[in-house]
């Protein structure tokens, strides 16, 4: 605790009693607690002091350095290092941004929840690295549907059928329990604006949108079938584009729990002076931190905000506050639970899990972890190892260099775009390593500079119906949840028909504030492709907005960018909807495939994969399953274990590359084998060094075989030399069949 400033003078006792005499009006105040250490200071310390001092108290107390709640946002202009000194400590930081050079050091452990922002190098000479922060931990074992039952009114956009219209013309949402006769609750629309179903707005997923607020001559919002005057919990996936409205409406003159008061904008604070005490003292969460809602207010895009009030509370409205008709709307619903009951901490943390998750939101389990580079730094001797923990969220590392040592630990997966200047050894103690020898990108920016002309708009529009992106020659998907953004738009015409998939005259993007004109999309994740191509509007009578000239940039964070594409010039035919493209994209493609100097080694139970492609390693070895195309290896780096069952089993061909290094290091039980399933190929000889060879029995054991009736090519024994640290025995070499 850091004070302002006070007086005290005494341990476990209300000293409302002083000592010599007074009043004795604080004696049943005294006892009730234990007490092993206690530091007083009389001046305020340091945020490093106070931590300092927190770690030694948790260290020697508990046996355990805990963790620390750093800062917000560090960014990282030049280069530096955060030394962690104690193995036991996580240090948390909530952005990780900039573009300079950061080296972790020590044994300590550094959760950054997110690091996306961040386009610089992080040298991992020591410690533990992980992305696993508040969401992803939330999001673990996130159910696919609402895991706490006993809901009073649940709507979601994303079930077919819940939301209509009726023979009257009126828009309802229904419940997505409800059925004809039930007593479910239904949302009807009962002022003059229709409320709309956006379809693939936060990815597949659709949302209702209950229009623009501030509009004092249209009122908008829906009824419920019924008023809920003690509700409890509730939760949203709220979009807050056009400021997120009112969370929830109560009557039509003087009951407004929820009262947000005038919507400037999306940062408008939720809770407003009038605000039901009961809201405004309870529990608020966004994207699952605790909020005061008197000062948060939304992002401007899609959120899960959830609410335990202090007491019952009035609701009976979606998106209208009484009589105030410009406060009515603002809102994109996509889903809403209300429970009449105070739920506990652990049934709030499983429904927002739910949430997060379906709803994609950046961070959550499903939503991969970026960092542009990760070097591992030559330190000590023997090298320091430095760890990538990848536990919930796959960690996409797009450059992989450096000549030290690496582990990666956890279940989910370390997908690596460039590894050709990583020379180290990376061991796969758990879960998967994937390599693709290219990389991917979050954001992607469309900039057109000219078009094709002919009639005089003032100012010049720019018409598209798509943009696809490509692998392989195939369409990549736009992930879900993806956000488009971009200039000044006709009205319905947003970047966001870009990917809609129609190619019609309602499919396009039309802007109106003259060139250069831009679109640019958040794939909220890394997103690899290898080209793209455009699709002109449908309408021959527009094409003088056709785009001729343009560039294609992508970014990580969205601030640091890279031109992958410039066209200039470009002609077209008469048609209509004709596809412009495709046009491959430099250093991004290319099928895959990098040389590397990088030793591979998997343990029991991990496994490793490889774009299409030839890939060629420094070593290959453990035990665990590959999958590549073609793998070429300069070593092989053999264990054994107790396990008959274990073997290093790769699917495609490998080959040994000449002056191969092959070693066997012993313990107990057998030699894990190299399978091969679709041919092993020896360019040459080498050496096959024996450490610990004393463990091993006599008579012959199998080293690598091509399996299921593969072919085992150019293994000659008499190219290859032995030794060993077992002077007592002679070890030999000799193939037979397919085996060596």
């Amino acid at each position: 605790l850091t004070t302002a400033g006070v007086t005290v003078n005494g341990l476990a006792k209300d000293m409302r009693t002083t000592l010599t005499g007074g009043h004795a009006d604080g004696v049943k105040r005294s006892g009730g607690q234990r007490l092993a250490e206690v530091m007083i200071y009389d001046r305020a310390l340091t945020d490093a002091e106070r931590q300092a001092t927190e770690a030694y108290l948790m260290r020697k107390w508990l046996g355990s350095g805990g963790s620390a709640q750093w800062a917000a946002t560090v960014a990282v202009t030049g280069a530096g290092t955060l030394l962690l000194p104690y193995q036991d400590v996580t240090v948390t930081l909530g952005t990780l941004s900039g573009g300079g050079t950061l080296t972790q050091a020590g044994g300590g452990r550094l959760l950054v929840e997110a690091p996306e922002s961040f386009s610089g190098t992080l040298a991992l000479a020591e410690g533990t690295f992980t992305a696993d922060g508040t969401l992803a931990s939330l999001t673990a074992s996130a159910t696919p549907t609402n895991p706490v039952a006993g809901a009073a009114f649940w709507v979601d956009a994303a079930v077919a059928g819940t939301f209509g219209t009726d023979a009257g013309g009126r828009a309802y949402w229904r419940d997505v329990r409800w059925t004809e006769g039930s007593s479910y609750l239904v949302a009807t629309q009962r002022w003059a604006y229709t409320p709309t179903l956006i379809s693939n707005a936060v990815g597949a997923l659709p949302v209702v949108d209950m229009g623009p607020t501030n509009t004092p001559t249209v009122e908008k919002g829906m009824q419920w079938s019924q008023n809920l005057t003690n509700v409890r919990t509730v939760f949203w996936l709220i979009g807050s584009q056009q400021g997120g409205g009112i969370p929830l409406g109560g009557n039509d003159t003087d009951i407004s729990d929820f009262n947000r008061g005038p919507v400037a904008s999306a940062a408008t604070p939720l809770y407003y002076q009038y605000t039901a005490a009961n809201v405004r003292n309870g529990l608020t969460r966004l994207d699952g931190s605790a909020v005061n809602g008197t000062v948060t207010g939304l992002s401007g895009g899609y959120q899960v905000l959830a609410l335990r009030t202090a007491g019952n509370v009035f609701a009976g409205q979606f998106a209208h506050d009484r009589n105030q008709t410009a406060r009515g709307g603002g809102q994109r619903l996509g889903e809403v639970i209300v429970y009449t009951n105070a739920l506990s901490d652990l049934q709030m943390a499983q429904v927002e899990a739910y949430l997060l998750n379906k709803w994609q939101r950046p961070g959550t389990r499903d939503v991969p972890a970026t960092l542009q580079r990760v070097a591992a730094p030559t330190e000590g001797e023997p090298p320091v190892e430095g760890t990538l923990e990848v536990g919930v969220r796959d960690l996409v590392v797009q450059e992989l260099s450096g000549e030290g040592v690496l582990q990666k630990t956890g279940s989910a997966a370390l997908r690596v775009a460039r590894y050709r200047d990583f020379s180290g050894e990376l061991t796969v103690a758990a879960g998967a390593a994937t390599f693709s020898g290219r990389p991917a990108y979050r954001y992607v920016r469309l900039t057109v500079s000219a078009i094709r002309g002919g009639t005089v708009e003032t100012p010049l529009r720019t018409s598209l119906c798509e943009f696809e992106l490509l692998k392989d020659g195939v369409k990549v998907p736009w992930p879900s949840g993806t956000v488009a953004t971009g200039s000044a738009f006709l009205s319905g015409y947003g970047p966001d028909r870009l990917m809609d998939g129609q190619l019609n005259a309602g499919g396009r993007w039309i802007t109106i504030s003259g060139l250069p004109a831009w679109a640019q999309f958040d794939l909220l994740a890394p997103t690899e492709f290898d080209a793209y191509r455009l699709i002109t509007g449908s309408e021959t009578a527009y094409h003088y907005r056709d785009p001729t000239a343009w560039t294609l940039e992508t970014s990580l964070d969205g601030n640091v960018w890279e031109t992958l594409d410039s066209k200039t010039a470009q002609s077209y035919h008469s048609a209509d909807n004709y596809i412009v493209g495709p046009y491959a994209v430099t250093g991004v493609g290319g099928g895959g495939g990098e040389t590397s100097g990088m030793a591979l080694m998997l343990m029991p139970g991990a496994s490793a994969a490889f774009a299409p492609g030839q890939h060629t390693l420094g070593a290959l070895g453990g035990a665990g399953a590959v999958a590549a195309d073609a793998l070429k290896v300069a070593g092989l780096n053999q264990m054994t274990s107790s396990n008959p069952a274990d073997a290093l089993a790769l699917t495609g061909v490998l080959t040994v590359l000449a002056d191969a290094s092959w070693n066997l290091t012993a313990s107990v039980g057998g030699v894990v084998p190299v399978q091969v399933s679709a041919g092993l190929a020896f360019l040459g000889g080498g050496t096959l060094t024996v450490t610990g060879g004393l463990a091993l029995d006599n008579g012959a054991h199998l080293l690598a075989t091509a399996m299921d009736g593969a072919s085992l090519t150019g293994f000659t024994p008499s190219a290859w030399s032995v030794s060993s640290d077992d002077g007592s025995r002679q070890f030999t070499l000799y193939a037979e069949g397919d085996a060596v």
